[in-house]
């Protein structure tokens, strides 16, 4: 299986789609988000069943998702008191839609709803294992952001048995099924979107637009990004991982050779950098071994 950019975008046929947001302490944009989606399903012929996942906010996200379900039509509501991350509170609102075809969308408003016909198209034409994503470019992040998760996705890929676009997004189309062996467990992080691609037969990527004026400062830290890395260990073949754990330690010992008889700082951070990256591949050789148990 690879990732795909789809070229040609046929018109959605889809007559019911299940939209899941997940949402966490969004009181400021919620309305905002709201009348985006009231505006595509009045000019679309889609019938759009809407689930909204609260993920512990504290502030008064859950009294309007409340509001909204009181007055509005196709509206389910699912609430975590505690927050449970994204990825789980996104399965939550799988598990909770009635429809076969969900669409994926995060709560800032970054993507808009009126791409979702862009996905929905490719996913029609594509078997019933595929996975659509919508990719924005001109989506604003620190620099760091975007080659840090990038850097991510290529390790990954070493480890993996499908590789991931290098460049991911929530923004998804697929057929609910396609989640349907993703384990949310209480004692394990979801690293949701690799699951995903690792379920599909399929990866397809399309182009959407971005709102610029509505995102908002990215919610990722270098430290959640190492996090996510190491909850794909579920995702992970233990071969491959003991096979680049058996290069780094071979790299290590032979720079820990020269170094001694010869000397030098370039030898020196190579045999660094492997020791580093040796204890990083033990531990994930052991998480995934648990997993496999």
């Amino acid at each position: 299986m690879t990732s795909e950019r789809a070229e040609r975008l046929p018109a959605a046929d889809v007559t019911k789609v299940s939209l899941i947001i997940p949402v966490f302490n969004s009181e400021a944009s919620l309305h905002r988000l709201f009348e985006s989606i009231a505006e595509f399903r009045r000019s679309s012929n889609i019938e759009v069943e809407i689930v909204l996942v609260d993920d512990g906010s504290s502030d008064g996200s859950v009294g309007i998702l409340r509001d909204l379900r009181k007055h509005t039509n196709d509206i389910v509501v699912v609430e975590h008191p505690l927050n449970l991350g994204q990825s789980k509170a996104t399965l939550a609102g799988v598990l909770a839609a009635h429809h076969d075809v969900v669409v994926t969308l995060d709560d800032d408003l970054q993507y808009r709803p009126q791409d979702i016909p862009r996905l929905l198209g490719p996913l029609l034409t594509a078997g019933p294992s595929t996975l659509v994503m919508g990719i924005a470019d001109s989506i604003k992040r620190p620099l760091w952001r975007p080659l840090a998760s990038v850097c991510c996705n290529m390790v990954s890929n070493l480890f993996l048995a499908k590789p991931l676009p290098l460049r991911l997004t929530t923004f998804c189309a697929f057929h609910r099924k396609l989640a349907a062996s993703i384990d949310a467990g209480p004692a394990r992080d979801v690293a949701w979107v690799t699951e995903l691609v690792q379920a599909s037969d399929r990866t397809l990527t399309v182009g959407v637009q971005s709102n610029s004026s509505t995102q908002r400062g990215s919610r990722y830290t270098f430290a959640m990004l190492l996090r996510l890395f190491m909850s794909r260990s579920r995702c992970y073949k233990l071969g491959r991982v003991l096979f680049w754990l058996a290069v780094s330690i071979s790299t290590m010992a032979g720079s820990a050779v020269v170094l001694a008889s010869r000397g030098g700082l370039g030898y020196a951070a190579i045999c660094l950098t492997s020791a580093i990256a040796s204890s990083l591949l033990a531990m994930l050789a052991i998480s995934v071994r648990r997993h496999a148990r």
